[in-house]
């Protein structure tokens, strides 16, 4: 990675530092993709976008929910078969 790509990215992550006054991770995380792009673009790359939240959020629900279910019953099979063992 050239030195200029360095210099720009950590001029810029000062920027945003100063601007929000936070060092957060999802302050400065613009700041590295911008490095990455800039990166990917002297290689002839191209990043593709993250994956959306949203997208995974309707699954995790189902599989939290499928998770409970299991869970709950599994509890009520237990409880009814130390009933029936008595």
């Amino acid at each position: 990675m050239s030195q200029i790509l360095i210099n720009d990215y950590l001029k810029q992550l000062d920027l945003i530092k100063r601007a929000s006054g936070s060092q957060r991770e999802t302050i400065v995380r613009e700041a590295f993709k911008d490095l990455l792009k800039a990166w990917g673009r002297q290689h002839d790359l191209i990043f593709l976008a993250e994956y959306p939240l949203c997208r995974l959020q309707g699954k995790v629900i189902d599989l939290l929910a499928r998770v409970t279910t299991v869970s709950v019953e599994t509890v009520r099979i237990v409880a009814a078969m130390k009933t029936a063992g008595r």
